[in-house]
């Protein structure tokens, strides 16, 4: 007796299954959900950096005004100092030494002048940019300060709550992590029905 060709047999049916427990999947779920409020944890820490960032600059240029207003005034004393000092030692009232001072007085009046003008510069170009705007364009900043000259007792700095935020979710993250990783030694349940021919 020979025969040709593979025999074939046919049969229909369905296979329906549901994974009724699987812990892989239940911390994943949770780490992403955790990532997103992440993601928005840096984002609202970022735009309060830049908040920040925006009103040191903003509160360094008044300073710098104020301070370049006060070296304005001290160069100015410095001048006269130094025309008094020089018409008393050619009269010979005083030694070279004192005129030498009030030389160095109206020097040191002049760099301090100087870089006032270099550190109020630098916070402008730097707010500037912040802004999104170029080094050439006009910041006109309507706000003078009103310096006291009474020392003020220190303000308790309160902690950044958005950083707080951050830590606590990368840290939910991590833990996460490692229950995922543990859950690998945990069994899936799954429930698996056939229906139909052998």
């Amino acid at each position: 007796y020979v025969k040709f060709g593979l025999p074939y047999t046919y049969t229909g049916g369905i296979t329906i299954s549901k994974t009724v427990f699987d812990w892989q999947s239940r911390f994943q779920s949770k780490i992403a959900e955790t990532n997103s409020d992440l993601v928005n944890a840096e984002k609202s820490l970022f735009e309060q950096s830049l908040k920040e960032q925006s009103a040191q600059l903003y509160y360094a240029i008044l300073l710098a005004y104020e301070a370049i207003e006060i070296a304005e005034k001290d160069l100015i004393l410095a001048d006269s100092i130094l025309s008094i000092a020089t018409e008393r030692f050619e009269q010979g009232l005083i030694d070279k030494l004192t005129f030498n001072q009030a030389k160095l007085s109206k020097n040191n009046a002049i760099d301090k002048l100087e870089q006032n003008k270099q550190y109020c510069y630098e916070n402008v170009i730097n707010l500037k940019v912040l802004l999104g705007l170029t080094p050439s364009d006009e910041l006109i900043l309507g706000e003078q300060l009103a310096l006291e000259r009474t020392i003020q007792p220190m303000v308790q700095v309160i902690p950044n709550e958005s950083n707080l935020d951050l830590y606590k979710l990368q840290s939910e993250i991590a833990s996460y992590d490692k229950k995922m990783a543990l859950s690998q030694f945990s069994p899936k349940v799954d429930l698996v029905y056939y229906w139909g021919g052998i």
